[in-house]
């Protein structure tokens, strides 16, 4: 759930457009694809899984811990590089649980319990996203206010204000009025919390306090769910031991009815 941030964090902080944003997170998918392919070769030749989700939910944690200190500052490829972090402790996450959970079970259940285990997953994705959108969206007028409370002392700041260019524009002369309190039911404040895209159209230097206050919204969202990822480690570590079927589970579901066992 607290992955579906880090798109609004490309579009907000770093301007994207949604085309844009989604190829931004080509570096996540990239690491959760080299780790799954390498899990899976390692299991295949030695038979061991349960290192896996072990380490990938701490790598999982460690990440979303380290997206917690970005800002709307930080350089995007440095934000990138911990997306492909991510992506690699998801990838040693997914699909050996899947392996360990059908392992689990006998061979005639497997089916049920892929469907419950993917049942499940998408149930937890939404409360998820229910969960830290509304963390989100309840703090970012409060940090956004605050940003600015900061940054109208700044000369740079005050500095814009007064330039006739930039307050040619309507959307950064509605900031000032906001800012003086002229505008109604809101201002500027109001409307940005409906429609981002007002940003690109803002001055640079009076848009940063926007983009700072969704940062600081966006880093309490990715430090609760390092948070969880912490908690599914410790819980991961107590994982037992699984030995992987050497054959098929129709071969085995075949033995176990007393058939001739299948290649």
């Amino acid at each position: 759930g607290g992955m579906m941030v880090l798109p609004l964090y490309m579009q907000i902080v770093h301007d994207a457009t949604p085309m844009e944003s989604g190829f931004m997170m080509l570096p996540m998918v990239l690491g959760l694809m080299v780790a799954s392919t390498m899990s899976g070769l390692v299991t295949s030749k030695t038979g061991k899984i349960r290192i896996f989700p072990v380490v990938g939910s701490l790598i999982m944690a460690g990440s979303l811990l380290l997206l917690s200190t970005i800002n709307a500052d930080t350089e995007l490829l440095h934000v990138m590089l911990i997306m492909a972090l991510l992506g690699f402790g998801i990838g040693n996450c997914m699909q050996p649980l899947l392996i360990i959970l059908q392992n689990a079970v006998a061979p005639q259940q497997i089916g049920v319990a892929t469907s419950s285990a993917t049942f499940f997953r998408q149930i937890g994705g939404t409360i998820g996203v229910a969960i830290f959108l509304s963390v989100l969206f309840s703090t970012v007028g409060g940090n956004i206010a605050g940003e600015f409370k900061q940054a109208v002392h700044e000369p740079t700041f005050q500095s814009a204000l007064k330039d006739p260019k930039i307050m040619a524009d309507p959307v950064n002369r509605e900031v000032a009025e906001s800012i003086s309190g002229q505008a109604k039911d809101g201002g500027i404040f109001a409307k940005i919390e409906d429609d981002s895209s007002i940003l690109i159209d803002m001055d640079p230097t009076l848009a940063h306090p926007f983009k700072a206050g969704f940062a600081k919204s966006m880093s309490s969202v990715f430090l609760y769910a390092g948070f969880i990822g912490l908690g599914s480690f410790l819980i991961l570590l107590f994982l037992p031991k699984v030995v992987l079927r050497a054959q098929s589970a129709a071969a085995a579901a075949r033995s176990e009815a007393g058939g001739v066992p299948g290649h």
